[in-house]
């Protein structure tokens, strides 16, 4: 059990009390947390959009029912100012209609229908006579197009119409045709039809079965797609919280986290190139903390390298200026020519790193001609002659026949030749025998798009374990440090990188005591050409 008055008890009971206090305000920002989220913003926007919707349905079916009450009403009272004028008689004599016969008329409708309202029009629209006091009047004319659709029936119903006693107001009517008594027309009869009974029919219609039903099923069909709204929302989500949880490990310097992709869309796309993004960003810090490795290793092989050749050139340059009157010629010559050979050796080896620094850099141009393998082999071949006597090697070459022109930087494959055959005589000999070696160059045609060039030695070889490691910088086998010859390490290096400008590869095979064999290909100056 952990001692209460241990550090991490005090820690603990320390947050529990900032926890206490702090509660409110944690709870504040976790409440903005997620007022910022994109799940909350959805799931409010969807519910928003739910219920407007939902209102804009209800006004609509409130006002559907309406029309559909007014409708219902018109059509069911069409006849009626056709049934009211057939009883209306215009005078002979005075062509108007008798006042006393019409009130009687609007009387007895109005008595029968009191929700009616009927109202004598001109054929310009005036409000000729009516049965309303005179104080509830508010127009004196009407607009005759409505009441032509309606007697045209050119209009679905309901057709609306100016109502005398309102200013604003339309409401459904039922409208006929007066005639004269030689059939000239003279006025309209028009009869306002949205009374108190048009009121409580829209009442009921609202109250009624149809209307609940509508409205509970409105309800039911809300709140049904609420919940599958905000289901769907978090399904959806669910790959961008999984998606920030990776970018968040990212940003916390965990470059092997990958989505699993299982879907196709564009959050599917998203998650494909997060993880290319992932595996690029993790294969380059890998590469920068191997360079960043090699350049250590750069920096500690060029210093053991150089201070070698250095400390010699001090000592013997210390020796002779403190033996100067001690030395004889012979033994200032020895010194001199050791200076001079440290010197050339500083040279090689600064120059490979120049020319590997530019190789690497891509600073290094090919200028890429057609010519003769075979010719430039030989040549090589003969520069090599005395060195190979000297060291007890063979040198030998063998080419097939017919063969074209190869296509790349003569100057460049010949460093990369001369610098195979140099290995191969310096270290192809037999190991602690003192003999020298068989250095074959074979110029081949593996097909007809390639010649392959080959420089083989018939040595101790080279171990399986060092193989991988043969074309590193400042990389020297067991055998080149037994037998104690000199060497920057560099020049496989740059041969390979060479021929990988030449979109080739330089390649190696060795078994022990069987030889070492180097090769590469060049493209044929046809195929190249094309």
């Amino acid at each position: 059990m952990m001692n209460s008055n241990s550090p991490s008890a005090t820690n603990s009971e320390t947050n529990a009390v900032a926890n206490s206090k702090g509660g409110f305000p944690v709870m504040l920002q976790s409440i903005a947390a997620l007022g910022r989220s994109l799940q909350f913003k959805l799931s409010a926007l969807v519910i928003v959009l739910l219920f407007s919707v939902s209102g804009v349905y209800l006004v609509s079916v409130m006002n559907a029912s309406e029309r559909y009450v007014a409708e219902a009403v018109q059509r069911l009272n069409r006849p009626l100012a056709d049934s009211i004028a057939k009883v209306m008689q215009i005078d002979t004599l005075t062509g108007e209609v008798d006042a006393g016969r019409m009130k009687q008329v609007f009387d007895g409708a109005m008595v029968i229908n009191p929700s009616i309202e009927l109202y004598l029009v001109s054929l310009e629209g005036r409000v000729v006579a009516h049965a309303a006091p005179p104080d509830k009047m508010r127009r004196t004319a009407i607009a005759l197009e409505p009441v032509t659709r309606f007697l045209g029936k050119t209009s679905a119903l309901p057709v609306f119409g100016d109502d005398p006693r309102s200013l604003d107001a339309q409401k459904i009517f039922s409208a006929a045709l007066l005639p004269n008594r030689d059939g000239s027309p003279y006025g309209y009869l028009y009869i306002i039809l949205s009374g108190e009974d048009y009121t409580r029919a829209v009442a009921a219609t609202r109250e009624g079965f149809v209307f609940a039903v509508l409205v509970r099923t409105l309800i039911v069909s809300l709140f049904a797609a609420v919940i599958i709204g905000l289901f769907v929302i978090y399904f959806l989500t669910g790959d961008l919280r999984e998606l920030t949880l990776f970018v968040r490990s990212i940003q916390g310097g965990d470059f092997s986290r990958r989505l699993a992709v299982s879907s196709k869309g564009d959050l599917a796309e998203l998650a494909a190139a997060f993880n290319d993004m992932s595996g690029k960003v993790e294969t380059s810090i890998a590469k920068l903390t191997s360079t960043d490795a090699l350049r250590r290793e750069l920096i500690a092989n060029v210093s053991h390298d150089l201070r070698t050749p250095l400390a010699s050139i001090e000592g013997y340059l210390e020796t002779i200026l403190m033996k100067e009157n001690f030395l004889n010629e012979s033994e200032r010559e020895h010194y001199l020519q050791i200076i001079l050979k440290n010197t050339r050796s500083l040279s090689r080896l600064v120059a490979a790193l120049f020319e590997l620094s530019k190789l690497e850099a891509n600073q290094i141009t090919v200028h890429a001609e057609a010519f003769s393998i075979t010719e430039l082999v030989q040549d090589i071949l003969s520069g090599f002659r005395v060195q190979a006597d000297g060291h007890g090697a063979v040198l030998t070459s063998r080419f097939d026949t017919d063969l074209p022109f190869v296509y790349g930087d003569i100057s460049l494959i010949e460093r990369v030749i001369r610098n195979l055959v140099d290995n191969a005589i310096r270290y192809g000999g037999h190991s602690g025998s003192g003999e020298g070696c068989n250095v074959l160059v074979l110029v081949s045609r593996p097909d007809d798009r390639h010649l392959r060039i080959s420089v083989s030695d018939s040595g101790s070889g080279i171990s399986e374990a060092e193989l991988p490691y043969l074309f590193d910088r400042f990389y020297r086998s067991d055998t080149v440090r037994v037998k104690g010859r000199g060497g920057s390490g560099l020049g496989l290096t740059i041969a390979k990188k060479i021929t990988e400008l030449h979109g080739s590869d330089l390649t190696v095979r060795s078994r022990e005591h069987q030889g070492t064999a180097f090769s590469f290909d060049l493209p044929v100056h046809i195929e190249a050409a094309l």
